[in-house]
């Protein structure tokens, strides 16, 4: 039997952690996220809002936050969205709200993840808004979380921890209110943001190095991720569009001649990503996409 989770709404609290897919990782970092065998399942079976029983895969907690132990994306103020405008991003449904928590909870983690203790505690209460709207306000209502984030806030093991006392916090709830289709939609608007982020710092690092390995890995979390999206029974005009636009990054990037070179007729999972080099044209194409995409949702509201 396979392991169910719901651990992928979760990760939005933790996704910004993989999203160093632009940025520099060492060896050791491949080996040790290659020697984890901690898969995360979505389970379909008891969620009505869901058509189809499929599970898809999406990364563990324990798999990103060894990434970004290796690996690291470095702080710039100002690429997160501000908390100052929550208020209009609450003001939609249950989706809409459900998928800026995700962002907003990638900001987070982006903040505590950097030793930012402040802007930390804000994106903390700003998601706190967002859960109200979803029912998952009693997940950040506990007052000591805050007074954690201060006391740990340099220990990035104990602020991992935190964040995944989190998670289990909301999968009890999920799980209990047969929720689950909230899950790939929170996840949807963190891989957005997380994206978003990566490729920001990207832009402003001097040093311009990609891990193509991430970057792919990214893309083929896009792929499960749209299909969990599809599976739920709705036709919520705003969902649709999120999963227009996911969509729209896996195509751009498949479009890239250097990446239509590489795949040719190979199955995704068979391509040998230490031969993929991208032209700067082609990176800008991918970073101006994902860019677009993101603002998009942070100028509509």
């Amino acid at each position: 039997m396979k392991k169910c989770f719901l651990s992928q709404f979760a990760k939005p609290i933790i996704l910004v952690i993989i999203s160093v897919l632009f940025s520099c990782t060492s060896n050791d970092a491949d080996k040790e996220i290659n020697n984890i065998k901690d898969t995360t399942f979505v389970n379909h079976s008891k969620d009505t809002k869901i058509n189809d029983e499929t599970s898809y895969v999406l990364p563990s907690p324990a798999q990103v936050a060894i990434i970004y132990k290796k690996s690291g994306l470095k702080y710039y103020e100002g690429l997160t969205i501000s908390t100052n405008d929550i208020q209009k991003y609450a003001n939609g449904n249950e989706y809409s709200s459900t998928f800026y928590l995700g962002m907003f909870t990638a900001d987070m983690a982006y903040c505590m993840l950097n030793q930012q203790a402040e802007n930390s505690k804000k994106y903390y209460k700003a998601s706190k808004i967002l859960a109200e709207k979803i029912g998952l306000i009693q997940v950040f209502s506990n007052k000591s979380i805050i007074e954690r984030i201060d006391r740990n806030i340099l220990k990035q093991d104990s602020i991992i921890t935190i964040l995944s006392n989190i998670q289990s916090d909301i999968e009890d709830i999920l799980m209990q209110e047969h929720k689950e289709y909230i899950s790939p939609i929170a996840f949807s608007g963190a891989w957005i943001e997380s994206i978003y982020l990566a490729a920001s710092v990207y832009e402003k690092s001097d040093k311009k190095d990609i891990n193509y390995n991430l970057m792919f890995e990214q893309i083929l979390i896009a792929r499960n991720l749209i299909k969990s999206l599809n599976s739920i029974d709705t036709k919520d005009e705003f969902l649709n569009q999120v999963i227009n636009d996911i969509q729209s990054i896996y195509d751009v990037f498949f479009e890239l001649n250097s990446v239509k070179e590489l795949v040719k007729d190979k199955e995704i999972e068979d391509v040998d990503l230490s031969k993929l080099s991208l032209t700067s044209s082609e990176i800008k194409t991918l970073i101006d996409k994902i860019k677009n995409i993101r603002n998009n949702y942070v100028s509509k509201k």
